[in-house]
């Protein structure tokens, strides 16, 4: 019995044994987290230096456009990107360069286009030019024009 006893222990050492050699069990440590990325943005502005015009052809209302780059944790970038970009006049359904002039007086929208990204509108006010005020002449008291005559 002994003997019996002595070779279930023998085999369960054995069994016990093989266990221990077999491949282990595929444990894979926790991926880290990610690092997270910062958070960007982009906003394109336009300005415009005067909001309102006199619509005679001559005065000029600048338009400039900037692409603000902002970084989480980072200062903003900000470029100039007159240049590059469209400026669309929401009112002609026109592209116009950054100087606009008119001699039609009213009300435009202008927005900025560049790189996929479109800025919030702006609006340039053209007005009637001022009549030129010529004071009335009172005929009455105008001295008559002294004619010469040969004789005299």
């Amino acid at each position: 019995m002994k003997s019996i006893i002595k070779s279930m222990l023998a085999v369960a050492a054995i069994a016990m044994m093989a266990m221990a050699c077999n491949e282990p069990e595929d444990i894979t440590p926790e991926p880290e987290p990610p690092t997270p990325t910062p958070e960007t943005s982009r906003e394109l502005a336009l300005t415009v230096d005067a909001s309102s015009i006199v619509a005679d052809g001559e005065q000029v209302a600048t338009f400039t456009v900037t692409l603000t780059e902002k970084e989480e944790g980072k200062e903003d970038v900000v470029t100039d990107v007159t240049a590059d970009a469209e400026i669309f006049c929401q009112t002609t359904e026109s592209v116009v360069e950054a100087a606009f002039t008119t001699t039609v007086a009213g009300e435009y929208e202008f927005v900025a286009i560049y790189d996929e990204l479109t800025s919030k509108s702006v609006k340039v006010t053209a007005t009637d030019a001022e009549p030129v005020w010529v004071p009335e002449t009172d005929h009455a008291n105008v001295p008559t024009p002294i004619k010469w005559s040969e004789n005299h």
